[in-house]
């Protein structure tokens, strides 16, 4: 039972049971509806044709800025790395691995294992999103006593709620994520030269040596002009989908559909049908070079999430 939604799913392996309603969709419809009015009575209240002249309404809630953000999220004191990306859409994908110290740099090794927040919408404050955490399986669950040992085969329902740094650099985010049990805080700085640039299937076509996806190994991703793409890992996954830029194309986003399958064990557990999101990202703030970065989900039968980072190949 999720105590502030009034929503209950049964769990399976800490997975949501497909035969109930997924929780996280739950979820987001409780947390919308909870957030619209639904008619009142008078003296001014919203929904009615009531006026008031002490106290006019506010400004319109302008919201978040969409775009790339790299920084840290801390959790149990400690700092760890997250990359993420609040698309225009309402969607927001964060990638959490570490510990890390750095902001300036993509983080690539996690000898302490990863986590993914993900969510399909955000509120209409623009300040929250809606969605869940989602740990890894098996032998990708981090070092005994880390954060991403502690999500080991877990997910659950959560909220990202973002505010703008109050005398940070511009655009820089500030804010907390929240389950039942769990309470983490991140600051995150943006990657505007890496995100107000238009997604282009032309610059995204391309090989890339895959480095942080759990099956990574003898891994590469090609990606046509037309946005298909494949791959093929020494685990046998295979991997078949399509890119395209979201919406009109004017910022470096894509949107994400990818079919995983054939992945032997330890790695079976990932197979089947994700969407999300990619960004074509350099590998430090300033840099220059072109990498992928791509952040899949799936939510049947069992949640689960991929992140991957793909270094392209030169003269690809």
């Amino acid at each position: 039972m999720n105590k502030e939604s009034g929503v209950t799913c049964a769990v399976r392996r800490g997975r949501a049971d497909p035969t109930r309603t997924p929780c996280v969709r739950s979820v987001i419809l409780c947390s919308l509806l909870s957030l619209v009015d639904c008619g009142g009575g008078g003296n001014g209240a919203p929904g009615t044709s009531g006026t008031s002249t002490s106290n006019p309404p506010p400004p319109p809630d302008q919201g978040v800025d969409p775009g790339r953000y790299v920084g840290t999220v801390t959790i149990d004191g400690v700092n760890y790395f997250g990359d993420a990306v609040l698309a225009e859409n309402g969607k927001t994908h964060l990638y959490i691995g570490g510990p890390y110290a750095d902001s300036e740099r993509i983080q690539l090794a996690s000898p302490e294992g990863s986590i993914d927040f993900v969510s399909p919408a955000t509120t209409p404050s623009g300040h929250v999103a809606v969605g869940g955490i989602i740990g890894r399986e098996g032998e990708d669950c981090g070092q005994q006593g880390s954060p991403s040992a502690r999500w080991c085969n877990r997910a659950s329902s959560a909220q990202m709620s973002v505010e703008p740094a109050a005398g940070g650099e511009t655009g820089e985010l500030q804010g907390v994520i929240t389950d039942s049990d769990e309470t983490w805080t991140f600051d995150l700085t943006p990657w505007s030269n890496a995100y107000n640039v238009p997604a282009r299937l032309t610059d995204l076509a391309g090989q890339y040596t895959e480095e942080v996806a759990p099956f990574a190994q003898g891994m590469v991703l090609t990606i046509d002009v037309e946005g298909r793409a494949f791959f093929q890992s020494s685990y046998l996954c295979t991997g078949n989908g399509t890119f395209g830029p979201q919406g009109d194309g004017s910022f470096n986003v894509f949107d994400v559909q990818m079919s995983i399958a054939n992945c032997d064990y330890p790695y079976s557990q990932y197979n089947g049908e994700y969407g999300g999101l990619a960004t074509l990202s350099p590998s430090d703030r300033s840099g220059h070079d072109t990498n992928v970065r791509i952040w899949l989900v799936s939510y049947s039968p069992d949640w689960s999430a991929v992140t991957m980072w793909g270094r392209r190949i030169p003269g690809s």
